[in-house]
């Protein structure tokens, strides 16, 4: 089975031990400042551990790889889910997109503002005018 005809994949170690703790250290700086209650939006702006892990770290390589070479970072955003700090999150499928600025592009709306970031949707064809 395939990320095409599944929707999803499985890939294990695409971090070394070493990173996870780094990870795991900088989840902790985040949360001790007070930037996470739960989670983070725009980890990428906060930390720049995880800009460097994200931007040029094994995370990016994998995604190039199944997306192509010109997949590029958009957003980052962490969530706390360790056992002492875990929390329901119900199914659901993320249509947000986080955007450097507000450009009115036909297909694309509603808008929104997120911690001071523009986020806007991709319709669906069949809402599209």
């Amino acid at each position: 089975m395939s990320l095409k005809s599944l929707g999803f994949s499985i890939t294990e170690e695409v971090l070394s031990s070493v990173e996870v703790e780094r990870l795991r250290h900088e989840m902790d700086r985040l949360s001790e400042s007070g930037s996470t209650r739960g989670g983070c939006r725009n980890v990428l702006t906060r930390s720049e551990v995880l800009w460097k892990l994200a931007a040029g770290g094994a995370p990016n390589e994998l995604a190039r790889a199944i997306l192509g070479e010109s997949a590029r970072l958009v957003n980052g955003r962490l969530f706390d889910k360790r056992e002492a700090a875990n929390w329901k999150v119900p199914w659901h499928q993320d249509l947000t997109i986080a955007v450097r600025e507000r450009k009115e592009i036909q297909g694309f709306g509603p808008w929104s503002v997120k911690e001071g970031v523009p986020h806007v949707q991709r319709r669906s064809r069949s809402s599209r005018t």
